[in-house]
């Protein structure tokens, strides 16, 4: 099981700071082009937030860094409502309103998850 939680973390902290970062996010489509990063990003939450009701998940984490993620996933299904009929992909994501809102969010959730540590 220790080995399956620290993968994990790895994951789920690598998903916000991918959100958080415009150039983590270039990067990240440079690297695979044929991927709809805004698509697959939220894919990766939608997991995140899957995961939310295990056990194992929820033991990894201090209480604050739970609270965090929990407003995370607010966030995450804010923007999903948004992007309901059409979501762009990158670079014009970068443009989007509320994709720059949703990164400030999750940059902001990132530090909270490092202070409650």
């Amino acid at each position: 099981m220790q080995t399956l939680q620290e993968n994990t973390r790895f994951n789920t902290i690598r998903t916000l700071q991918y959100i958080a970062s415009k150039e983590e996010l270039i990067r990240y489509k440079a690297e695979v082009p044929f991927v709809h990063i805004g698509h697959e990003l939220l894919a990766q939450s939608d997991e995140i937030e899957r995961l939310t009701d295990t056990p194992w998940f929820r033991e990894m984490w201090t209480a604050g860094q739970l609270e965090a993620l929990m407003c995370f996933l607010r966030s995450h299904q804010e923007i999903r409502i948004e992007f309901k009929e059409h979501m762009p992909d990158i670079p014009a994501l970068l443009e989007h309103a509320g994709w720059l809102d949703f990164m400030i969010r999750t940059n902001d959730v990132l530090r909270r998850m490092d202070s409650a540590l």
